[in-house]
């Protein structure tokens, strides 16, 4: 999920305030260590990650056999806020981040994580014609997060690569039970496909269905808008859910009026009511409709 904005690299006391973020996630991860097999809900915590993925991905890394210690995530803006800082710092994992703005470079430089750590940022935007060759199929990835607010869906159906673990964004406006995405367009943007900003990426249960193909399980959903999947020979011990079963309940705000300003809705029948006439394509009907046909708003 995006929608930062400015640069965090001017701050002086930038780095001490991410080194107290990175020691209190560390105490956090020994105390939950602590206290044995934890529910998934519980599990969770933030360093870097906008909400509690960081720690559901170390909960995840203590129940999965890794394929290879190395991660790619697409769409990470500026790296202040990401699914896989953490696990750069703290595990020492490699890695290969993307965004179509280059501000992510300023930072990893600011802060030495690529003389200290081994990762790279390019700058491009990830589509269905080139991901394949941005994400190596044939590499061993221990873990891809994919979050670009638009073609989601279309990506990873496109992908090839097979990594341990993926994390993929959905658009929590949808609920558990639609399965829809925005219709395939190349260079879709959010908010000109709707200036609410609400009709991006796909539903829950449509990436599950798409996962599923592709070998994966849903185990669980992190407090915001990411679902979490393992490679289904390597889930071991671990629960499969199902959309209903794991999805949670949206407590972010992003919304914009007709002219870019913020409107704040809560609750998934405002944001469906808001972005009625946006168009979605349905799979279960295989037409594309307008958000108000599909949810009766």
């Amino acid at each position: 999920m995006s929608g930062r904005t400015g640069s965090a690299v001017d701050d002086p006391f930038l780095k001490l305030q991410w080194m107290i973020r990175y020691e209190a996630g560390l105490t956090r991860d020994l105390i939950l260590r602590g206290q044995g097999d934890l529910e998934w809900e519980r599990a969770g915590y933030s360093v870097y990650s906008q909400f509690d993925e960081d720690g559901l991905i170390q909960y995840l890394l203590s129940k999965v056999s890794i394929d290879e210690e190395t991660f790619v995530e697409i769409g990470i803006e500026d790296y202040r806020q990401s699914n896989t800082r953490y696990l750069l710092e703290k595990s020492n994992w490699t890695g290969m981040i993307y965004d179509c703005v280059p501000g992510a470079e300023s930072l990893l430089d600011t802060l030495d994580l690529r003389t200290l750590r081994t990762i790279e940022f390019q700058c491009a935007m990830i589509s269905v014609e080139n991901v394949n060759q941005v994400v190596d199929p044939g590499s061993k990835l221990g873990l891809l997060s994919l979050d670009i607010d638009s073609q989601d869906y279309f990506v990873l159906q496109a992908m090839e690569a097979r990594p341990s673990i993926l994390i993929l964004e959905y658009n929590t406006a949808f609920g558990a039970d639609a399965d829809v995405s925005v219709p395939e367009q190349a260079g879709f943007d959010r908010f000109n496909h709707h200036y609410s900003g609400l009709c991006f990426g796909a539903s829950l249960k449509a990436l599950t269905r798409l996962a599923d193909e592709k070998g994966y399980s849903l185990v669980g959903c992190s407090s915001g808008p990411n679902a979490f999947y393992v490679r289904k020979d390597l889930l071991g011990g671990l629960a499969m859910k199902t959309p209903r079963e794991a999805i949670r309940p949206a407590r972010f705000r992003e919304s914009r009026g007709p002219n870019g300003e913020f409107t704040y809705l809560s609750t998934v029948p405002e944001k469906l009511a808001a972005m009625r006439d946006a168009q979605i394509f349905d799979f279960e009907s295989g037409t594309v409709m307008s958000v108000g046909q599909k949810f009766g708003v």
